[in-house]
């Protein structure tokens, strides 16, 4: 079974994140505070969470944006001094470093 893939776009705390490109393994968002670019968001390798119940509500398998302590290690915040083209080069470097891991 294939995980619940991440939104399109979706807001959480003060921002809003745009799909910007996305492969099976890795995604970058666009980030957005009141409606302004302030950066970039790299996960690679996207996290996923198996099924469970919560307060009796079943979540399916699926993709979650990654947790604080994943910073670093599987997510990453890229300024808005970098232009889409230099955010979308960062997360085809680190998409392709999970391809040659699997090799």
């Amino acid at each position: 079974m294939k995980p619940r893939r991440l939104d399109v776009s979706f807001k959480t705390n003060q921002s809003e994140y745009r799909l910007l490109r996305r492969s099976e393994r890795s995604a970058v968002y666009k980030q957005y505070i009141d409606g302004i670019l302030v950066g970039y968001e790299v996960y690679s390798p996207i996290t996923i969470r198996k099924e469970e119940v919560f307060k009796g509500v079943t979540y399916p398998l699926r993709e979650i944006i990654p947790s604080e302590s994943s910073w670093g290690i599987s997510s990453w915040s890229l300024g808005s001094y970098y232009t889409e083209e230099e955010a979308i080069a960062y997360f085809e470097n680190k998409d392709k470093e999970l391809q040659d891991e699997r090799i």
